[in-house]
């Protein structure tokens, strides 16, 4: 079944569907309650894909809905109805002998859409779990909220969730207009379940971020602008809901601020300790000064790719950090 004909019809369901990836175990340890009363298995809510005009959540290609695959809708947002029921509709229009059913959650590259599609996939990192994010600039979609291009998402406190957002609503997939414009920002939020490092990543692209198109991320936080093509962006996260401090942008160039651009070689920043991590090469040395050039820190024989340094008191005083890689 196309799942745009079907969705396209049935106007009462948002502009989506959830499909069962089965990506990870069935005994899940960070999901330890299970859905039936003892009953051993959980699941992983990260394993559903969400899928729409856009594309697909977790990866690139359309997904047809074979006969037999499960799969769950959400029906638009309304007021309450005397009826006893809402109606789904299917019919033969929306199924095809050109649609293999030999496997489920088959995915296909949608061979002979003229369709332009210039997609990326993104993943917050965590210690324990990963969750995925697509934003797409496709033909159809505007840069104002889209039924069959847009697919909401939640959030839950106990559980890790990364989307984009529009207009204070939140998207798991958010379609963009084109022509593709690289002065275009898309802000980012983050709901993190324990404090701790964390990264976000580049996980796939299609159409022109696939060529040589920047793809940066900001943390506004730090005044940072991190080139996503050269590495993910790690960096200490709190746990909550943070709305405002991530941004997905495509030119490193600011009005009016001059940010720290970093390439990926070492990163630096501070919360309560000073963090260290370097990418590419091994830490050698690490000396710290203050502005009157006393020596405050010197760490020799790293020998790592990451160094905290907890012997300083936190305060406002500007430092100077000096890192030696082995190189």
């Amino acid at each position: 079944v196309s799942t745009a004909g079907f969705l396209d019809y049935n106007t009462n369901l948002e502009g989506f569907v959830y499909v069962w990836t089965h990506g990870n175990s069935p005994f899940d340890a960070a999901y330890p309650n299970p859905f039936y009363q003892n009953y051993t298995y959980n699941y992983n809510p990260n394993d559903y894909t969400q899928i729409n005009r856009t594309g697909n959540s977790v990866a690139p290609g359309d997904i047809k809905i074979a006969a037999g695959q499960g799969f769950f809708v959400q029906m638009t947002p309304g007021p309450a109805t005397t009826a006893p029921h809402e109606t789904v509709t299917f019919k033969n229009s929306f199924r095809s002998k050109n649609h293999a059913n030999n496997q489920f959650y088959r995915m296909a590259n949608n061979a002979g859409s003229d369709d332009e599609r210039n997609r990326l996939w993104l993943d917050l990192n965590s210690t324990q779990t990963s969750t995925r994010i697509l934003v797409g600039y496709v033909d159809g979609a505007t840069n104002a909220f889209d039924r069959m291009y847009d697919a909401s998402t939640e959030v839950k406190t106990a559980e890790q969730n990364f989307y984009s957002t529009l207009n204070n609503e939140i998207f798991k997939i958010q379609g963009k207009a084109l022509p593709f414009n690289e002065n275009d920002v898309v802000p980012l939020g983050v709901n993190i379940t324990a404090t701790g490092m964390h990264n976000i990543a580049l996980a796939n692209a299609d159409g022109l971020f696939t060529g040589n198109q920047n793809i940066y991320l900001e943390d506004t936080a730090l005044g940072i602008i991190h080139d996503l093509r050269q590495a993910p962006y790690t960096f200490t996260g709190t746990s909550g809901i943070v709305n405002n401090r991530f941004v997905l942008r495509y030119t490193n160039e600011t009005l009016g601020n001059d940010d720290f651009i970093n390439n990926s070689d070492v990163l630096i920043f501070s919360s309560d300790l000073i963090n260290i991590q370097s990418f590419n090469q091994t830490i050698q040395s690490v000396t710290i000064h203050n502005v009157l050039g006393q020596l405050l820190v010197n760490e020799l024989n790293v020998n790592s790719d990451k160094l905290e340094i907890k012997s300083l008191q936190k305060n406002k005083a500007p430092l100077i950090v000096q890192v030696t890689l082995e190189n």
